[in-house]
């Protein structure tokens, strides 16, 4: 039990390490980087940190590992092996979401000095809703999940797009972008792979429609729960959150 974790406590303590300890943060931020400018003939640019990545410190994780256990050679490819068929599906819906997401926080970046796609979207939002968008935030996070099936996917889709909104409109940007979070958390209840993965394991495939719709319900109870508690805590409360 304690040997099984120990990948997870190397991977923690270099994540927490490189963000919490200044001296250790500087390093990693400033040792091994990679500029790029003028992305696409812009004036966007953007710096790899490679020890700084999250990617990076779990390649370390996973070779400290390798060494500590004394894996086999063997062994060691057959657990890659594995490893990439689970993580080819959801690395290609990641790397087509992060970068639609970009495109859409970095279209201001144009000739035509025209807004953001993000801003443009939160601003008509913004006007006909007004405050009464902290309603709405949990159910935006729903609708990321519902159509990508994952909670990270619905948060790098319209986590700009909330933020943009919540700053509009006058509320919490950390109230509203939780609300995001908890949506996207919400939606996987009633996203249709999320629902055949389930069928498939219960052994109950052709299902999937009856569970959706048994699904509905708790979904949208839990989402009305969230947004009138943060209303309570917006408006009511008052807290000076930011």
């Amino acid at each position: 039990m304690l040997e099984a974790m120990v990948p997870y406590v190397l991977l923690t303590a270099g994540l927490l390490l490189t963000r919490l300890v200044p001296s250790i943060k500087a390093f990693s931020t400033s040792f091994l980087t990679i500029p790029i400018g003028n992305i696409l003939s812009t004036s966007l640019s953007h710096t790899f940190k490679l020890l700084y990545n999250p990617g990076t410190i779990f390649i370390i994780a996973v070779l400290v590992s390798n060494v500590i256990f004394r894996l086999s050679p063997n062994h060691t490819k057959n657990a890659l092996k594995t490893t990439a068929k689970g993580v080819a599906p959801a690395a290609i819906a990641l790397i087509f979401a992060v970068s639609l997401s970009q495109i859409m926080m970095n279209s201001g970046h144009n000739e035509a000095g025209m807004d953001s796609m993000l801003k443009v979207m939160a601003e008509s939002l913004a006007m006909a809703t007004g405050k009464g968008y902290i309603f709405l935030a949990v159910f935006v996070g729903i609708l990321g999940a519902y159509m990508a099936g994952s909670n990270t996917v619905s948060n790098i889709l319209f986590g700009g797009f909330q933020f943009e909104i919540a700053g509009f409109v006058g509320l919490p940007k950390t109230i509203v972008v939780a609300l995001q979070n908890v949506g996207g958390a919400v939606g996987n209840m009633i996203c249709v792979h999320n629902v055949v993965a389930v069928c498939t394991t219960c052994g109950i495939l052709g299902s999937e429609g009856e569970v959706i719709r048994k699904n509905l319900l708790p979904s949208a109870l839990y989402a009305i729960i969230v947004s009138v508690v943060a209303a309570i805590v917006v408006f009511a409360l008052a807290l000076n959150l930011v």
